[in-house]
């Protein structure tokens, strides 16, 4: 992966952690992919329960509500009893819903399915602080966070599946839909436990694109999805940044996100969370919603804004740099070696960077700070065999 292209990428996470960290600008659109965690049939799987018995085989994605519509109109009464047997149960919560509550904690979750597990995930972890909007009639009743089932559920009987449901949505949630449309205009959204070819996202986000314009803020999806044909995936993606919804997936930051976890390797209470998953999409899931939390977004970034602060300095001790820069009271300047001593473990992927970069723009300014400053090499020293680099060869 080109450091341009791993630059931009970190500028993504950046914007999302930030808004974690904001607290008040995030929001988490929570798709079918997330319930399966739990058990609960994705919407493709009901689909196709309708497509076989109406000989219409496999279904498109493009054809999923035709295809709803269709069951309803020639078998009503067996399509209403087909979600109530598949989808209608008390289903059990997940690590992931759980990690999502306690480490991003987003002042909205929207959701397009139907069960409960949101709402009981925030009950375990008695936080109270989330009011659950199902109808126009719950809208006044936000007044912090909410979770907000933007398709209904099966306690209003009111849900959202087939083709005339969408088509009406507009009158028969109008103060849900102008709520959400308010959320993409002042949050950052992140889709999670959605496909890249989902209809729930096209249609959610045509929408908004069309009344918000320019005014609504990047959206995310995230993906733990194999990336199997990459012209497909490129074409997909590009679409996609045309409404301003950009994509990280798991397949593609699979190098970055090993080295990650190579310096902070899973912890007990992680692995024990992520063996409950029982589906290899949802242990993914899990340690990409980690790294995209923890990762440490591009060291260089952070050492350029710290050297325009140093640079302010006319006299200061080399030592207190290098450890105001390294963020390490150990870190050291060997004037003898003209070398900087590190052993700031998060760093080391940094180091390792170095290594392999070779006249890169993006250290351009670090490279002059340096040498400038008689320093000739960075050591990292927290392994057996040390790494070193050479200034000169950044």
């Amino acid at each position: 992966m080109t450091y341009n292209k791993i630059n931009k990428i970190t500028t993504h996470i950046q914007i999302i952690q930030d808004a974690i960290n904001n607290k008040k600008n995030l929001a988490i659109f929570v798709g079918a992919g997330i319930s399966k965690n739990s058990d609960v049939p994705l919407w493709s799987e009901i689909i196709n329960i309708f497509s076989k018995e109406l000989k219409m085989g496999d279904a498109a994605p493009s054809d999923y509500l035709k295809i709803a519509q269709c069951y309803y109109e020639t078998h009503p009464i067996k399509y209403k009893k087909i979600l109530n047997e598949k989808l209608n149960k008390n289903w059990n919560t997940n690590s992931i819903t759980k990690f999502l509550f306690r480490e991003y904690r987003p002042k909205y979750f929207i959701t397009t399915n139907y069960d409960c597990i949101l709402e009981k995930t925030a009950d375990e972890l008695k936080n109270n602080s989330y009011k659950v909007i199902c109808k126009n009639e719950d809208i006044p009743k936000i007044k912090d966070n909410a979770i907000i089932k933007m398709h209904g559920d099966f306690n209003n009987k009111n849900i959202v599946l087939k083709e005339s449901d969408y088509t009406e949505y507009s009158s028969e949630f109008k103060l849900v839909e102008t709520f959400i449309k308010s959320i993409f205009a002042t949050s950052i959204v992140l889709f999670i436990g959605f496909s890249a070819d989902d209809p729930n996202v096209n249609q959610i986000y045509q929408w908004v694109k069309d009344i918000l314009k320019e005014n609504k803020r990047p959206s995310y999806l995230l993906l733990c999805d194999e990336i199997k044909n990459r012209k497909k995936n490129k074409i997909i993606k590009k679409y996609l940044e045309h409404k301003d919804i950009y994509t990280l997936n798991y397949y593609e930051l699979i190098n970055v996100i090993n080295k990650f976890y190579t310096t902070y390797p899973i912890n007990k209470t992680m692995e024990s969370e992520i063996e409950t998953l029982q589906y290899e999409r949802g242990k993914e899931l899990y340690k990409f919603l980690y790294f995209i939390k923890n990762y440490n977004v591009e060291p260089i970034v952070s050492l350029n804004s710290k050297i325009d602060i140093i640079n302010t300095f006319n006299i200061i001790d080399f030592d207190d740099v290098c450890q105001y820069l390294f963020e390490d009271d150990y870190a050291r300047y060997d004037q003898y070696d003209k070398k900087i001593l590190l052993y700031n473990t998060k760093f080391k992927g940094f180091v390792e960077d170095l290594q392999s970069s070779k006249n890169n723009t993006l250290f351009k300014k670090f490279k002059e700070f340096l040498l400038s400053n008689n320093v000739n090499f960075i050591e990292y020293r927290m392994d057996q065999d040390p790494l070193e680099v050479n200034i000169e060869n950044i």
